[in-house]
């Protein structure tokens, strides 16, 4: 599944496993989810990759229950299939993830890479993005009706994808092998048929969610089988974090965090994830509760796909 939003990218890992570990997750301004069975990547020029097996889109109304599928369905009755990433892999893929960027992901939850994608790959995104968006490709998704998210989405394969787009996916997916390739990772990464382009309007957000958590409907396990998230953003510069806003705020060590205790309150949410932290730092923990990172242009993140996180609201720019 690839989301492009201004620039990010998302893989997904493939079945198999029904939950993956503290560091399974990768984010950027490609927005990428790797899980042991899976790598979600997602581009956010507004660009997002998914991967998801057998997951449709929702048309239940409640907030509960589009959060735990509509994120992940695909248009209709399409399915999105998960492959081996290996055919991806390029020395360019190697250098930006070497092993010691691999094992600060693991180690961390995840891993910034500056100037992933050259100016002209990222202004060519963005051109991309911007005239998708306008003919109308990219559409609302269920959780717009209810408040929780503003983007407008398309889920897009490489291999019939605008090229400017197809290049960003394949980029993305070579950096699931890349992790494959490290001694850290812990079991194969698999990456999705299709990503999800995304486009945030001037003043869109995204609600603290999680793209893999816990689920009380089945049994406490993880609802999907996304390791690891990839953005890769488009924005064309300039961007200022300050004036301009839409950072994605990473929530740290929030995997376990049961956001559906706190229902339609993220305010409430996002207090409490802050209250936690709180609480660690005085057992002797240390840094912040939640990191932002700018969504600018060339960046990709790779993240935990099951920590807690949002997407800020911009000011009077689209992202």
């Amino acid at each position: 599944v690839f989301k492009v939003k201004s620039g990010t990218a998302y893989l997904a890992h493939g079945a198999g496993s029904e939950e993956c570990g503290s560091g399974d997750v990768v984010n950027s301004a490609l927005h990428c989810v790797l899980w042991m069975p899976g790598f979600h990547i997602k581009l956010v020029c507004t660009c997002t990759l998914f991967a998801m097996r057998g997951l449709l889109r929702s048309p239940a109304p409640t907030r509960a229950r589009i959060r735990s599928t509509s994120l992940r369905a695909l248009p209709a009755v399409e399915r999105i299939e998960t492959s081996d990433p290996a055919p991806f892999l390029t020395e360019r893929c190697a250098l930006l993830l070497p092993e010691d960027r691999i094992r600060e992901l693991w180690s961390k939850g995840f891993v910034v890479l500056e100037d992933a994608l050259q100016p002209e790959e990222a202004s060519e995104l963005q051109h991309t993005l911007d005239i998708l968006t306008s003919c109308g490709a990219l559409e609302p998704t269920p959780e717009a009706s209810i408040g929780v998210r503003d983007d407008a989405i398309r889920w897009q394969s490489e291999e019939i994808a605008p090229p400017a787009v197809a290049s960003v996916i394949v980029l993305l997916k070579g950096l699931a092998a890349a992790i494959n390739a490290c001694s850290a990772t812990a079991g194969p990464l698999g990456v999705p048929s299709h990503s999800m382009l995304a486009s945030y309007p001037p003043g869109g957000q995204y609600r603290v969610h999680s793209d893999n958590s816990r689920r009380e409907e089945l049994g406490g396990r993880r609802g999907n089988e996304r390791c690891l998230t990839a953005i890769a953003y488009a924005n064309l510069a300039p961007w200022d974090p300050v004036s301009d806003g839409g950072a994605l705020r990473l929530y740290q060590r929030s995997s376990e965090f049961d956001l559906d205790a706190f229902g339609d309150d993220a305010a409430a949410a996002c207090a409490a994830l802050c209250d936690s932290w709180a609480t660690r730092r005085q057992d002797g923990d240390d840094g912040m509760a939640f990191v932002d990172i700018a969504p600018l242009a060339g960046r990709i993140v790779v993240f935990d796909s099951t920590l807690c996180h949002e997407v800020r609201a911009s000011t009077s720019r689209p992202r």
